[in-house]
């Protein structure tokens, strides 16, 4: 990163910091109501029933891995409560593998242009496509019923995998003259 981007980064996170500080002081009751909001949002869930339902179906998906002996019992099969699960319990450890496997060559975690944006606009929009597929991962792992991940994740990953490695290829010279047989057929004839 620029040294003029951390700087502005710096002075937003510093102001936002004292703007927080400052509002605890000035208003406490509208911090602690925040601060009951955010607790109510997200640790008090997990005893919530549609918690405990998730929690119900993602098991399934788990206890079908188990009982299949790492197999699965089939796409379709039952519905879980997230894609990882749904993947477990009905494609087994093939599923997961081949799944990884493919997320990877989307995502494509070791090349630089995942992180830095590339010259080239159609690499760049290839690694954008990957990140739309990384981060649709996210609902999809806590909320899925079924091993698909849906069509959001199927266009940008075909972007992804099409413009991508098309950008790495080189394109090929083509050399002037006859093909290596035949000239040596030529320089003997002439001897």
């Amino acid at each position: 990163m620029r040294v003029d981007r951390l700087l502005v980064l710096g002075a937003t996170t510093m102001l936002f910091l004292m703007m927080v500080a400052a509002a605890s002081v000035w208003y406490p009751r509208l911090v602690a109501e925040f601060g009951d909001m955010i607790t109510h949002f997200t640790l008090e869930k997990s005893q919530s029933q549609s918690s405990e339902q998730r929690q119900f179906w993602s098991l399934i998906g788990y206890r079908a891995f188990l009982e299949s002996y790492g197999l699965g019992i089939g796409a379709g099969s039952f519905r879980s409560s997230s894609l990882i699960t749904a993947i477990m319990g009905s494609m087994g450890v093939i599923g997961i593998v081949c799944f990884v496997s493919y997320l990877l060559q989307v995502f494509k975690p070791l090349r630089l242009s995942t992180y830095v944006s590339p010259a080239d606009p159609r690499a760049a929009v290839g690694a954008a496509a990957s990140w739309v597929c990384f981060a649709s991962m996210v609902p999809a792992a806590v909320g899925s019923p079924t091993p698909d991940p849906g069509v959001l994740f199927a266009v940008f990953a075909g972007a992804a995998l099409a413009l991508r490695p098309a950008v790495s290829r080189k394109p090929q010279r083509i050399q002037a003259g006859p093909p290596s047989g035949q000239a040596a057929m030529h320089d003997t004839a002439m001897a």
